[in-house]
């Protein structure tokens, strides 16, 4: 399913629902970037299905502080183009989580 909100357009994206992220950046595997991620404090479940319907492949995960486990923080990474081709040459990228 193709993403309604191109990678360039998902800052403004988030400033639309209310998504205040306080980091932001890109994972590599290498030298290959295949996600841009975003760090924010919260997420509602009504901005979690909002982004989902426009983002269809987009990850919610859970991030621990190191020095306070108690602090937990979402972040949301979005792939890249070069997720979706290792992804197709047969990569298990899931198991980089």
């Amino acid at each position: 399913m193709k993403a309604k909100v191109k990678n360039r357009m998902v800052p403004s994206f988030l400033y639309s629902l209310d998504v205040a992220y306080h980091s932001s950046g890109t994972m590599s595997l290498g030298n290959t970037k295949i996600f841009d991620f975003y760090k924010v404090d919260k997420l509602t479940s009504e901005q979690k299905q909002k982004i989902r319907e426009q983002i269809p492949n987009v990850y919610l995960k859970s991030v621990g502080c190191q020095f306070a486990p108690e602090i937990v923080k979402a972040c949301i990474l979005v792939p890249k183009a070069a997720y979706y081709r290792l992804k197709k040459q047969g990569e298990k990228l899931e198991e980089l989580f």
